[in-house]
């Protein structure tokens, strides 16, 4: 991941990050978007993924890149989603200390994505099912619930 940065500028593009994942959130939250709306959803998650790029490991680059793939997904672009839902799953996968949660948000990051892929409804299906045999290895309740929570609210028509 990134170069050396020095302290402060360490600080500076951690509070970027998580400010501008947060900012996503909102929009991919809000009632209705605009397309500037859109466009700073997308940019947004580009932009936290890359500041995590610099200070981060590899679960904040890895949750950046399933940000950007649901932010896509949430657009229709299931095909840019894809790209980054699968490397944030294959990230995690060589990753020995991401969170347990991390496992099954990557399968329902890349369920969404193919969910956005037209057509593409087996795909969407198998990564639900790894995403739910995921979810038993998840050991907080709060964490388990949140993430069936957004394997529930993959679109499935």
């Amino acid at each position: 991941m990134g170069g050396t940065v020095n302290d402060d500028e360490a600080r500076l593009h951690k509070r970027t990050a998580v400010d501008l994942y947060n900012r996503v959130w909102e929009l991919m939250e809000a009632e209705a978007r605009t397309l500037d709306d859109d466009i700073e959803m997308v940019t947004a998650a580009c932009a936290s993924r890359y500041h995590w790029s610099i200070v981060g490991g590899p679960v904040q680059v890895a949750t950046g890149d399933w940000q950007i793939a649901r932010a896509l997904a949430l657009l229709g672009d299931g095909s840019a989603a894809i790209r980054f839902a699968r490397a944030a799953l294959e990230r995690i996968r060589a990753t020995d200390d991401a969170p347990d949660f991390m496992l099954a948000s990557c399968y329902e990051g890349l369920a969404r994505a193919h969910a956005a892929a037209a057509g593409d409804s087996p795909e969407r299906d198998r990564n639900i099912a790894l995403a739910r045999e995921a979810l038993d290895r998840i050991a907080e309740d709060d964490d388990r619930n949140e993430i069936a929570r957004q394997i529930d609210s993959v679109p499935t028509a």
